[in-house]
């Protein structure tokens, strides 16, 4: 953000200036032609309409409609700039534009009324004004530009009008008290949707407010908008859907993930998209990102491993700065570019880089960079293994499952982890597949099918009722049974009072609470924990204590389960098939 100005001069020095300089002879002065004051307010005029460039005043202040005849049609660049006793302010219909920065760290005002022929609201134009409560744009407003309302930690209502089409980045960044958006129904580029603001195709998602607890976005979303989940702390499981092609700048900066999957769809990521994640601690990236952009993980502080993969070109500046935590990265020969400004700044832990180029280009590349003084580079190594195969793709909604089960599924091959469950898990007609020729074992399983995993396998009981709590469960749905069996035996209890979430991906924490649950909530044998990423806080410490003893998973890493990301369906039928099998 720019340094803000402060206007110093007091309403009588800049008369005394004005008029020393008439006397002068240096400008001839005529409050009708250049400007003057009115009522506290300085303005100039221009082309034969009035600008708002400053005030001297407090309290409740209404803008008139012209001074001297002429109409006023601009609030200026920092006109009301830290007017601290400013409480409420009016603005007429002739005014077009509030510039930027015009009403920022005005931090006692709690009422604006904007004129109905206002089109743009400039950047920053009311950031910080902490006491502000409600933000009614009329359907004139057309432009919302960068952080306009941003830090704004009283405003709770805010109404879009028909016109409206830009909305700047950061735009309601830490609006804590703000819990969504109303828009007008005949607005033609936004709709906001439980609150959630999109565009109006639903192609991209603009703006998730802060105090979200959870999210499903509908599957036609395929751009993560600039900020849109910015400090979105409160959803534990946010994760990127495969469709997704782009994702802005500090897309989900501050959020809460612990185990990130940047799916194969995403190509472009924007600056500092996934920076001061505190809890991020590990990161699988998908094949279609070609440029690791600056500030990528600025500050991902628990982020111990990372992988880049081959395919990538470039590494932006500041990418890891801050990652304290950062160990061992991998480097692939791809990347032939590194702008070496403080890219690994504050990285204490990291010990070892693995670059798959020669020393040559890693020296042409580098001659800038400063790496901490324990950090070796090595050429033409690999790094050591993971225990087990890392965690893959994320979610695609799977379909009901098929008629006339086969187990010749193209794509599980033989040698593979799940190739034996998935054979198994077909038998004992727990499932399907996705098609004919296809099981989709990369693919994430939703909420739905997992529940209906565990009632086939548990022999598909009838529920002993047919009382049904959920309402985005209907009973022509293919896991209705399996759901109201769930909830009986208490394998779930949902996502809310009233939603089951059936089309959400599982993730890996859900999966064994799920399986453990089904087995009777059993005890763990020993409370030994061999991963860094499970608290004893977490609800699914237990079960995953208990399917390490049984079995079931070894985990991702030699000290990570990675419970927050999601679970594929070739990892949950290996799952089942471990622990029935």
């Amino acid at each position: 953000m720019k340094k803000l100005r402060k206007k110093n001069r007091s309403f009588a020095q800049v008369s005394f200036i004005l008029a020393a300089l008439t006397v002068l002879g240096l400008i001839v002065y005529s409050p009708t032609a250049y400007g003057g004051f009115y009522s506290g307010l300085v303005y100039t005029v221009s082309d034969g309409e009035a600008k708002i460039v400053d005030f001297y005043g407090s309290g409740d202040v209404t803008i008139p409609s012209e001074i001297k005849g002429y109409p006023v049609a601009v609030i200026g660049e920092d006109a009301f700039h830290k007017k601290n006793e400013l409480t409420s302010v009016v603005i007429p219909d002739s005014v077009r534009t509030i510039e930027d920065d015009a009403f920022s760290f005005c931090r006692a005002l709690k009422s604006v009324t904007f004129g109905n022929g206002l089109k743009r609201i400039g950047q920053r134009a009311f950031v910080c004004c902490e006491s502000l409560e409600e933000a009614i744009l009329p359907d004139s407003v057309e432009i919302l530009d960068i952080s306009a309302f941003a830090d704004c930690y009283s405003l709770r209502t805010v109404r879009f009008g028909k016109n409206l089409s830009f909305v700047g980045e950061g735009t309601f960044f830490c609006c804590y008290d703000l819990h969504g958006i109303t828009v007008d129904e005949k607005n033609e580029s936004f709709i906001s949707l439980d609150g959630v603001l999109y565009s109006k195709d639903l192609t991209e998602i603009v703006w998730c407010p802060i105090s979200k607890t959870e999210i499903s976005m509908p599957e036609s979303v395929t751009i993560i908008g600039p900020s849109a989940f910015s400090e979105c702390s409160n959803i534990k499981n946010l994760s990127i859907p495969e469709n997704v092609t782009l994702i802005g700048n500090a897309a989900y900066e501050g959020c809460s993930i612990t185990d990130l999957v940047i799916p194969d769809s995403v190509t472009e990521v924007g600056m500092a998209a996934f920076a001061h994640i505190s809890s991020l601690k590990s990161v699988t990236f998908g094949s279609g990102l070609k440029k690791i952009p600056g500030l990528l993980f600025e500050g991902c502080g628990s982020l111990t491993y990372l992988m880049i993969p081959d395919g990538v070109t470039e590494i932006g500046k500041r990418a890891f700065n801050g990652c304290s935590s950062l160990k061992t990265i991998t480097i692939p020969a791809s990347v032939t570019e590194i702008d070496c400004f403080q890219v690994f700044d504050s990285c204490s832990s990291l010990t070892d880089i693995y670059y798959g180029g020669t020393r040559s280009v890693w020296n042409r590349i580098t001659q800038d960079m400063k790496l901490p003084s324990q950090t070796t580079v090595h050429f033409g190594e690999n790094p050591p293994p993971v225990v087990d195969p890392p965690v893959v793709d994320p979610p695609v909604v799977d379909p009901p499952t098929v008629d006339e089960p086969t187990v010749s599924f193209s794509d599980v091959k033989a040698g593979a982890f799940y190739a034996d469950a998935v054979a198994w898990a077909v038998k004992k007609g727990i499932t399907s597949g996705t098609s004919k020729t296809t099981f989709s074992p990369d693919a994430g399983c939703t909420r739905g099918q997992v529940v209906t995993f565990l009632w086939r396998a548990a022999g598909s009981p009838e529920p002993k009722s047919g009382k049904n709590p959920f309402s985005d469960v209907k009973t022509d749905d293919y896991f209705f049974k399996a759901v109201l069996w769930a909830t009986e035996n208490g394998v779930t209890t949902g996502t809310g009072k009233t939603t089951f979430s059936p089309s959400s991906v599982c993730t890996r924490g859900q999966i064994v609470t799920f399986l453990w649950r089904a087995a009777g909530s059993p005890e763990p044998k020993s409370g030994k924990n061999p991963f860094s990423d499970v608290g004893a806080e977490d609800y699914y410490f237990k079960a995953v204590l208990w399917a390490v003893e049984e079995g079931i998973t070894k985990g991702t890493g030699a000290h990570s389960f990675s419970p927050a990301s999601p679970c594929t369906r070739g990892q949950i039928v290996t799952f089942l098939y471990r622990n029935m099998g």
